[in-house]
């Protein structure tokens, strides 16, 4: 489909790809500009690829704000976790040469862990199936991050708490295990995680600046973050470099982006048989797919599959999304702090391609069906209230919800949170499974509760039960 769609724009007369060509570019410029006013985001880097052909990449206002220093495609920004990609690739390599199996127990790599660990593979860290609380949401984390920190300690301090579910199970994002990961690299090679990764995959991809921040380190063309609080723009608080490290501690720039990408797909870094493991969807014990891959994001773009990798890190928020159907590839790179770069990055794949209308877009309609909306409060109810045998909950996302979400839920639902439709998308000709549910609908909505407001997919089956439950 792809290879069909790019002979179509090769076919269509010269002037007129052009001026559409053109005529895009200058709105995605308009866009980004009335983006970085309303989002307060000193500077963007931006780049677009179809098939691998780059549309655009451009850079947009500025890397230091003190200096007036102008972003360039070469500016080096921090990017978070959009570096666990990395992570997860180079673990893939080592699975391609027999060095690692994905379901070997990560006690079989790494000595002294704490008791309770021995049933985690690798497989789950990088599929955050692990159950090991994020140390990034600890109160060491809150009372220490502007002091260094050793692995040891890191794991120490995790090792406190017991599991939050019996590993593979359930879903839960965890920074721990990226940490763990770049230790199983570093144990398995016997070289310092970054020598490994810019050996294995940044040389391979012509990635010239891709490296580990080090505050003490002079880093050229480095973007100064920021934090936009009441009514002007701030520095972020300092973390120490020693915190984020192989999990959400690198530093990019947009042209090394865009090779990294090039290589991926044209299997410079990994076999094609490993970029599938990293893009296609988990399974839970005893609950189906769940839409995330290794390490990488999975989910929908209007009923169409998108593959994802977001980043927050003090004054940065960085995004990699692919949308498989229309070919198109996004990277976009923002020194402004908590930025929404996949509602940003749909709304820049609407300009490109106009078939794809992001939901917050278009305009809120009257409920076609205001009973199934009830039906779907019902079962969210159920969810928050853990339920079982909801009428109106498919089982597979009833066993499989972890009680920090099915927490969320009840405080909106305390909050007395309302459901404004939006639209719906029929999406029964598209194979999309979640949980082990066949999704035959879904329903946007707009939810507000507590002052807040999001957007929020709402999947159902055959029956009308909900079987999913997408933040967008």
């Amino acid at each position: 489909m792809a290879a069909q769609n790019l002979l179509q724009r090769f076919l269509v007369p010269v002037g007129v790809l052009a001026l559409t060509t053109v005529t895009r570019a200058d709105a995605i410029n308009a866009y980004v500009a009335k983006a970085m006013k309303r989002l307060h985001i000193p500077g963007v880097s931006l780049a677009i690829m179809r098939n691998g052909r780059v549309l655009k990449a451009r850079s947009f206002g500025f890397s230091d704000l003190e200096h007036r220093v102008a972003m360039t495609n070469q500016s080096a920004f921090m990017i978070g976790s959009v570096s666990k990609q990395f992570e997860a690739s180079a673990i893939l390599a080592l699975a391609e040469e027999g060095l690692i199996g994905l379901d070997d127990p990560i006690t079989k790599y790494l000595d002294q862990l704490p008791s309770g660990w021995e049933s985690i593979t690798i497989r789950s860290l990088l599929s955050h199936t692990s159950g090991l609380k994020d140390y990034t949401e600890l109160p060491e984390h809150e009372s220490s991050q502007t002091k260094p920190v050793t692995k040891n300690e890191l794991i120490g301090f995790v090792g406190r708490y017991p599991l939050e579910f019996k590993p593979g199970t359930q879903w839960a994002y965890s920074n721990t295990g990226s940490l763990l990961e770049g230790l199983i690299i570093e144990k398995v090679t016997g070289r310092p995680y970054e020598t490994f990764a810019r050996e294995r995959l940044w040389q391979r991809a012509g990635m010239k600046s891709t490296r580990i921040n080090r505050w003490s380190d002079v880093i050229p063309r480095r973007v100064q973050g920021y934090v936009w609080q009441e009514g002007g723009q701030h520095r972020p608080g300092f973390e120490d470099d020693s915190w984020p490290w192989a999990g959400g501690g690198c530093v990019s720039t947009l042209d090394d982006l865009i090779a990294w990408i090039r290589a991926l797909e044209t299997g410079k870094v990994v076999s094609p048989t490993s970029l599938e493991r990293l893009w296609s969807p988990i399974r839970l014990q005893g609950a189906g797919t769940y839409p995330f891959g290794l390490d990488w994001f999975l989910s929908d773009f209007r009923g169409f599959a998108r593959i994802f990798r977001t980043g927050h890190i003090g004054g940065f928020s960085a995004l990699i999304a692919r949308y498989p159907k229309t070919g198109i590839d996004v990277i976009l790179m923002c020194n402004q702090d908590g930025v929404n770069t996949p509602r940003l990055a749909n709304e820049i794949v609407s300009l490109v391609d106009h078939n794809l209308a992001p939901v917050p877009a278009l305009p809120a309609k009257a409920d076609p069906d205001p009973v199934v909306t009830e039906h779907i409060k019902e079962g969210v109810a159920d969810l928050a209230a853990g339920v079982v045998g909801s009428r109106w909950l498919a089982p597979g996302l009833a066993t499989s919800t972890t009680d920090r979400r099915r927490g969320l839920f009840a405080a909106s639902l305390k909050a007395n949170a309302t459901l404004r439709f939006i639209c719906a998308d029929d999406v029964r000709r598209r194979s999309i499974e979640r949980l082990g549910s066949h999704v035959v609908e879904i329903r946007h909505y707009l939810v507000q509760f507590g002052g807040l407001e999001f957007i929020e997919g709402i999947y159902l089956d055959a029956t009308g039960r909900v079987a999913f439950i997408l933040d967008e």
